[in-house]
């Protein structure tokens, strides 16, 4: 399909699409769209303006084509057999994309028959109820989910940790981020534990727990430290909080 694309017409999909996906002005799009050379030189000048950008900007229309094109062709085989899968397979595709009010009506139009207590598929509404702010959804399919063997490590549990803070139930809250605070292990979970307890200003505990990981980080071997060394920069910023 994109054979037939003008060079102008792949340069305003890629300019809009940058637009969209990095929350740029909504003007942008309409002086893209109504004067395509003249607004998208000046949208490229405005956001890629040195030699390193413009590798990016290379990079970037490469990135949104194939994009584009692997919708397509997954919504189009979605349209072509309406199967569970394939419902999955746009819906991820669309949370790549930060599309994550249309991934979670797909995922949750998959919750029926066989897959009404699909642990994977009530992990994904979870995670994209987060991403889209829907917290009391998160609740709502994270408690389904908590008694899977791997929920204390996952990225979910982090996400329902969250909700119930903003929900406004501190103290479910802190009793979830607490359960994932274990040694030498769970750093993103325990760096998320840490913002917590800066959030309800409790510093102190704060501080402790930050000073916690530092020390555990620093006692490991330089493989080990290299493979963390985000961790530990994040645990230091952190530290500057509570003070």
């Amino acid at each position: 399909m994109f054979r037939y694309f003008t060079p102008l017409l792949i340069l305003q999909i890629f300019c809009i699409y940058h637009v969209y996906k990095n929350k740029r002005a909504y003007w942008w799009i309409i002086v893209i769209l109504i004067f395509p050379l003249i607004g998208c030189a000046l949208y490229l000048y405005k956001e890629f303006y040195n030699k390193k950008n413009i590798e990016h900007l290379s990079e970037g229309i490469k990135s949104t084509l194939n994009t584009e094109y692997t919708i397509s062709k997954l919504e189009k085989k979605l349209a072509f057999s309406d199967t569970v899968e394939n419902k999955i397979k746009v819906a991820d595709e669309y949370v790549d994309r930060g599309l994550y009010e249309e991934a979670f009506q797909l995922y949750s139009s998959c919750l029926k028959g066989v897959f009404a207590n699909d642990q994977d598929l009530l992990k994904k509404l979870t995670k994209t109820a987060f991403l889209k702010e829907d917290f009391q959804a998160v609740i709502t399919f994270g408690e389904c989910i908590k008694k899977d063997r791997n929920f204390n490590k996952s990225e979910e549990k982090i996400a329902l940790a969250w909700a119930y803070y903003h929900c406004n139930d501190k103290i479910t809250s802190r009793k979830l981020f607490h359960e994932m605070n274990t040694q030498f292990t769970n750093y993103t979970h325990r760096i998320e534990f840490v913002k917590f307890l800066i959030k309800i200003e409790n510093l102190n505990n704060a501080k402790d727990l930050a000073q916690e990981i530092i020390e555990e980080i620093q006692s490991m071997d330089l493989t080990e430290k290299r493979a963390k060394k985000e961790i530990l920069r994040e645990a230091k910023n952190l530290i500057q909080n509570t003070t």
